[in-house]
């Protein structure tokens, strides 16, 4: 489906900033919209949340970090923006379906 041209803008600002902590209010405020507006775009147009939309993306970069560059577990958290590796680990499993250990 056909994104909106706000969704492409807030899609690709996330890109920019997937390293640092994010949170519907960053996103609404960059954008100038309330959070539960944008909680409705995310949820209309690509079917997910945005916090879960941000896991999704950073888990997948971590496992390219992970399996491409060789980075341990703690290396690949911290890169994506993870201060806490265990949570890192909790999400990473939760979107992969394998711990970060076995990736």
């Amino acid at each position: 489906p056909q994104l909106s041209r706000r969704m492409q803008q807030m899609l690709a600002w996330l890109q920019e900033h997937l390293e640092r902590p994010i949170s519907r209010k960053d996103l609404a405020r960059e954008f100038g919209l309330a959070p539960e507006y944008v909680n409705a775009l995310f949820k209309s147009e690509i079917g997910i949340s945005p916090t879960q939309y941000i896991h999704r993306e950073r888990i997948m970069r971590a496992h390219r970090l992970l399996v491409d560059e060789g980075l341990s577990v703690k290396e690949a958290a911290a890169a994506v923006g993870f201060n806490d590796p265990f949570y890192f680990s909790r999400i990473f499993k939760k979107v992969m379906g394998i711990s970060p250990s076995a990736a």
